[in-house]
């Protein structure tokens, strides 16, 4: 499952489409994949990387949380 965002999206079929948006290294991949173009679109670039990067912060948050109240029972 971890690993559906290094396929293409071309050669996925389209009932799979919801399953690769829902994986965050999907987002990564395609954004230094269009950095490789001839014209990158930096904006879209940056917005997913960002995106990218506050969801990976929520999750450390989230089980950094998880684990302080683990600790504290």
């Amino acid at each position: 499952m971890m690993f559906v965002g290094l396929i293409p999206p071309d050669s996925l079929p389209d009932r799979s489409a919801p399953i690769r948006a829902a994986v965050p290294l999907a987002y990564d991949i395609d954004a230094f994949a269009s950095a490789l173009t001839s014209h990158p679109d930096w904006a879209a670039i940056v917005l997913r990387l960002t995106g990218s990067a506050v969801f990976g912060a929520g999750c450390l948050a989230l089980a950094a949380r998880s684990y302080r109240k683990a600790m504290n029972r």
